[in-house]
C-alpha cells in the first residue's frame, strides 16, 4: 500500500503514529514547533528508516550522539528538526496543555501505516510457546482515561478488544490470540525488517539484541548524510563510537 501512496501521504501518517508513540513535539512560538525523536544503537536502522520516511514532510535534521549520559552506556541517537508551522498543527493536534493527550478526531486521522509506527515506537509482543499470544502497546503516559479511549477507538474501528492493565498501558484482551493476529495483520505491511521481532515470535529474541558494528553505523550515516546538516556530528559520532566496546 506504501508503494501507490505519496511521499507526504507516508510522512504525516508516520510522523502522527510516532508524535503518539516515543516521539516528541516541542513548541517554539506561539506558530512553531520542532519534531525531536531518538533510539539507542539497537533500533538504529528503524531511526534511519523513520527519518528516511519523515524527510519530505519535515527536511533536513540535526543529530546528536550521546554514550553514558544515562542508565545505559549504549550509544543513543537523537535528532530534531527546523521549527516549522505545519508541526504547530500536529503539535495542537497532539498536545493539551503542554502534555501529550488523546483526541478521538486525531485517532480516526490513523491509517494502518500511523499505526504501525506508534506500535513500532512503543508496542510491544507477548508470546507463549513461540507463538503470538497478545499485543500491548504503553500508553501509560496518557493516563487511564485515555487509555480507554484508544480501546474503544480499535474496537470500534477494527473490531478488536484492547484493556487497559493496572499498569495504564493497554493490551489485547486475555485468553484470545484472535485479537492479537487481527492487529498484526493491520501493520504487518508497514513493518520494516529490522523491526520483525514486533510481529514475529521466531524473530523476538535473535534480532531483540543484534550484533551492531560500529562501522556499520558510520556507514550508514554517511549513506544518509543528505539527511542531517550539521556534518560535525558524523566526526562526533566516530570519536565516540570508537570508545565504545
Amino acid at each position: 500500500m506504501m508503494k501507490t501512496l505519496s511521499p507526504i501521504r507516508i510522512a504525516k501518517q508516520v510522523l502522527l503514529g510516532t508524535a503518539l508513540g516515543d516521539s516528541s513535539l516541542g513548541k517554539v512560538s506561539d506558530v512553531k514547533a520542532r519534531y525531536r525523536c531518538g533510539h539507542s544503537v539497537w533500533q538504529f536502522e528503524y531511526l534511519m528508516h523513520k527519518l528516511q520516511l519523515l524527510y519530505p514532510l519535515v527536511g533536513t535534521y540535526e543529530l546528536r550522539v550521546r554514550i553514558g549520559r544515562s542508565y545505559s552506556q549504549n550509544p543513543f541517537f537523537g535528532v530534531r528538526t527546523k521549527s516549522s508551522k505545519y508541526l504547530k498543527h500536529i503539535y495542537d493536534d497532539c498536545y493539551i496543555s503542554g502534555e501529550k493527550g488523546i483526541r478521538v478526531n486525531v485517532l480516526r486521522r490513523l491509517t494502518p501505516i500511523g499505526i504501525a509506527f506508534w506500535y513500532m515506537d512503543d508496542g510491544c509482543l507477548g508470546t507463549w510457546k513461540n507463538t503470538i499470544s497478545s499485543v500491548g502497546i504503553s500508553t501509560h503516559g496518557f493516563g487511564r482515561d485515555s487509555s480507554q479511549i484508544i480501546c474503544d477507538y480499535f474496537k470500534e474501528k477494527y473490531c478488536i478488544d484492547f484493556y487497559v492493565t493496572k499498569g495504564g498501558g493497554i493490551k489485547t484482551t486475555n485468553g484470545s490470540r484472535a485479537n492479537a493476529i487481527k492487529f498484526i495483520d493491520i501493520v504487518r505491511d508497514h513493518i520494516p525488517q529490522c523491526m520483525d521481532y514486533k510481529i514475529n515470535p521466531a524473530s523476538f529474541r535473535k534480532t531483540r539484541r543484534p550484533e551492531i558494528q560500529d562501522g556499520d553505523v558510520l556507514r550508514t550515516l554517511q549513506k544518509c548524510k543528505e539527511l542531517f546538516r550539521n556534518e560535525y556530528a558524523f566526526h562526533d559520532a566516530k570519536e565516540k563510537l570508537a570508545s565504545w566496546k
